[in-house]
């Protein structure tokens, strides 16, 4: 698959399937584009990440969640108006953190 063509099909896959408004389509690209370079490619020899090639460290994954999927934000103290506020709220996942 061409690189333009996974620039702008697989972001706007991912808006559609997850229900997200579509002015978050940018999130979705800098997903795509994370997700891209940081898993292995047949292209390179050794089938390494482009990530790796340059780097020669491997990509952090602990961070990287479904792109749109249900999460909570934790709300600090500062940002609760009552002392017996919720401690979180719930929200959709735009990205790596």
């Amino acid at each position: 698959m061409p690189a333009k063509s996974l620039f702008f099909k697989c972001p706007r896959l991912t808006v559609s399937q997850s229900k997200v408004h579509h002015r978050f389509w940018t999130y979705a690209m800098e997903h795509a584009k994370f997700l891209h370079n940081s898993l292995p490619t047949a292209g390179l020899t050794d089938f390494v990440s482009p990530c790796f090639k340059r780097t020669q460290l491997q990509p952090d994954f602990t961070d990287v969640h479904v792109w749109g999927c249900k999460c909570y934000y934790h709300l600090e103290r500062h940002d609760k108006v009552f002392k017996m506020d919720e401690n979180s709220v719930e929200a959709i996942n735009l990205g790596a953190d």
